[in-house]
């Protein structure tokens, strides 16, 4: 609290000469500031426009190994990073759910990412090369879907085996389970699927022919239906676009031209409820 001066010529003079030295209560350096106030850079971390940034756990050597027969959940509430874990050819399901109300974004990346803040896509090889970095998931909200991704060394954008973490970005809580399903062999069409949002259906056992997707989407942002080959080193997008959809993709599978026969998963990215039906 501030004492109130009375306006005599001694005070007047004591003033000044307290003023003239720096240490009058008007000029008190920032640190001595009434405990009410704030300097800006206080003010904007208070409310939220400058958050801390994330700092991602010290690499201790230790890996989690992502598998079949292991499946690895993380856990948490708000944004952060995920320990390391380690992941081989194949495809990487990654199963999620989310209770926040604003920004749930998942991003798969290495240590070089992080470090050297690159784009991906640099032509580089071996474990934790600039092109291993996928974003998995990036919506708003709640979420509670699956998605997919192909992890193989002969990729040039991608995921490639390797040790990678996840920085998640959210306000609520969120649970993301890794999974490397092994298809050895799968179901033959038709198939007639429905549902809503990211999921995956198969695997799928797709031998030579021509076959027709009739596919519809309901949503108003990115719709996507890839199909994803076993070993990680095949994908073809069958449908691209941004909101709703009716329509019929041909399918080609043959040894030499389009997909060649071989077991796939489908992968579908959607914001609202779509339907497939895949032909004989």
């Amino acid at each position: 609290m501030k004492r109130i001066l009375r306006r005599t010529a001694a005070a007047t003079f004591a003033l000044a000469v307290l003023t003239l030295y720096g240490c009058g209560s008007e000029s008190s350096s920032p640190s001595d500031q009434d405990a009410g106030s704030s300097s800006p850079s206080e003010s904007q971390s208070a409310s939220g426009q400058q958050p801390q940034a994330l700092t991602p756990p010290p690499d201790t050597g230790e890996r989690i190994a992502i598998s079949e027969s292991e499946p690895q959940v993380f856990e948490g509430e708000g944004s952060a990073f995920t320990n390391r874990f380690d992941i081989s050819d194949g495809v990487l399901y990654l199963t999620a759910t989310h209770e926040g109300s604003s920004e749930f974004a998942v991003q798969i990346l290495t240590d070089w990412h992080l470090q050297s803040q690159s784009a991906t896509g640099a032509l580089h090889s071996g474990t934790g090369s600039p092109r291993g970095s996928v974003a998995s998931i990036d919506t708003s909200g709640g979420y509670d879907g699956i998605r997919a991704h192909q992890v193989s060394p002969a990729q040039l954008f991608g995921l490639t085996p390797g040790t990678y973490l996840m920085q998640v970005t959210a306000d609520g809580p969120w649970r993301i389970e890794l999974t490397q399903p092994v298809w050895d062999a799968g179901d033959t069409p038709p198939f007639n699927w429905s549902g809503s949002g990211d999921d995956v259906k198969g695997p799928l056992d797709l031998k030579p022919g021509v076959r027709s997707a009739d596919i519809t989407h309901g949503g108003s942002s990115s719709f996507v239906v890839e199909l994803v080959k076993a070993d990680g080193t095949l994908a073809e997008k069958l449908v691209n676009i941004t909101g709703p959809y009716d329509g019929s993709v041909e399918v080609k599978i043959h040894p030499i031209i389009g997909l060649t026969p071989d077991i796939y998963g489908l992968v579908i990215t959607a914001d609202g409820a779509w339907t497939i039906d895949f032909g004989e």
